[in-house]
């Protein structure tokens, strides 16, 4: 199994550790309950099922609580976040917030540290102050080792709900 899907998971974004509530930001900050689930993954224009997913995949659909506050509309922030938990530099060629909808585009290089995965990506969040939900996209060809060149495409979802203060 490509080692990109992993990474697409890992992009998500993470809460931000602020020690107040930003009030220029839709969700409050507290405690929040989140759940990632890879929502689909193809290799060629075939789906690949959930039985046939290797473990360090299948464990990466799980769920997590955190005290801070989702920041969605920090687009250097987001960019920070992506860079990082991708394992590349990615790019945002449009980043959009308009109320409580964020859409962006983009592509990204050498994802999960493979100089052949340069997948092109877009995301959309609908936030409100008590729960998001995000879905995140990647395709594009990368070289396998051992397998040759194949066609990816990762589409995964975050939701999150807060669930009090902290």
């Amino acid at each position: 199994m490509p080692r990109p899907a992993a990474m697409l998971l890992a992009a998500l974004p993470m809460l931000a550790a602020c020690a107040e509530d930003d009030p220029d930001n839709i969700p409050l900050r507290g405690n929040w309950e989140m759940a990632t689930q890879l929502d689909s993954l193809t290799i060629d224009g075939t789906i690949v099922r959930p039985e046939m997913l290797p473990p360090e995949i299948a464990r990466l659909n799980a769920s997590e609580a955190r005290c801070g506050e989702p920041v969605f509309s920090d687009r250097q922030g987001q960019q920070d976040v992506l860079d990082w938990r991708a394992g590349g530099a990615c790019e945002f060629e449009t980043y959009e917030v308009n109320g409580a909808r964020v859409t962006t585009t983009g592509q990204c290089r050498n994802v999960g540290g493979m100089e052949t995965f340069n997948p092109r990506f877009d995301a959309s969040v609908v936030q409100r102050e008590d729960n998001f939900r995000m879905v995140v996209s990647m395709e594009g060809s990368a070289e396998i080792p051992g397998e040759g060149t194949h066609y990816l495409k990762i589409i995964a979802v975050q939701e999150g709900n807060r669930t009090g203060d902290c």
